[in-house]
């Protein structure tokens, strides 16, 4: 990829005023995905089946991962990663990992459906209407419920568990 591609992609066209913006961010933006912070400090897009990760300059990597791994699962992604011409990285039993290029449509798709992330919900310039004149309206039902929970009493006694066995 040449100097100039990577500096369009990373800058997102806006030349080097814009190249603080990590990869992973603009990336995430271009297609309504939500960024988060791992446990060890580093953004990822996560997704119930995994999450997307910045594996490179110029690469994002994909991580496909269950609770309770599957290998059935598992071969039917690294079949379609691997069809799409993306690099696997790492396979396991029932998890693995991959790299494909951001620029990619049909890769970046494919990885997005693959961790199953959840694009962020736009609204509708209706709804977008809808939502700034209650925003501000007097006593509007938005403002009346906001911060305002019921609390419940706590009781002075213990619970009471259903199932006491008591010995004869």
């Amino acid at each position: 990829m040449s100097q100039e591609r990577t500096l369009r992609l990373c800058t997102g066209g806006r030349g080097l005023e814009g190249a603080h913006e990590p990869l992973l961010r603009q990336w995430a933006m271009q297609h309504r995905l939500r960024v988060k912070r791992d446990v060890d400090g580093t953004d990822i897009v996560p997704g119930k089946r995994g999450h997307i990760y910045e594996y490179g300059p110029e690469r994002l990597g994909v991580m496909v991962i269950q609770d309770s791994p599957h290998p059935r699962f598992w071969n039917a992604a690294r079949g379609k990663l691997t069809a799409a011409e993306m690099l696997i990285v790492q396979g396991a039993d029932g998890e693995g990992a991959a790299t494909f290029d951001p620029t990619n449509a049909a890769q970046s798709q494919l990885a997005i459906r693959a961790v199953g992330a959840r694009r962020k919900k736009t609204p509708s310039p209706a709804q977008r209407q809808v939502l700034e004149a209650n925003r501000f309206a007097k006593g509007s039902a938005i403002r009346r419920t906001s911060g305002t929970r019921m609390r419940r009493r706590r009781s002075s006694r213990p619970p009471v568990s259903q199932f006491v066995f008591r010995r004869p």
